[in-house]
């Protein structure tokens, strides 16, 4: 059994058809890969603002409770310094 240049997998032939394979559908590679990098930083995005959002509300949250603290402290000095 005889195998010609054009049946190895490493003849210049088969290397430039897989080069000329590449070229054409780079376009298509590159919009790809494009497609999938802002898809995944738009996931990062919401994820951040997401988190943004819940640590905003949990900051709030806490002034709210600081502030209901010291009214009370506030409120208890004045009774103690009246009596």
């Amino acid at each position: 059994m005889h195998f010609s240049a054009r049946d190895s997998p490493c003849s210049p032939h088969n290397n430039a058809m897989k080069s000329c394979e590449d070229l054409l559908n780079q376009s298509i590679h590159i919009n790809t890969t494009v497609n999938v990098q802002i898809l995944e930083q738009v996931c990062k995005n919401c994820l951040r603002f997401k988190t943004s959002i819940d640590t905003i509300c949990w900051l709030a949250f806490q002034v709210v409770a600081l502030e209901a603290m010291r009214k009370h402290q506030s409120q208890v000095i004045e009774v103690t310094f009246f009596r």
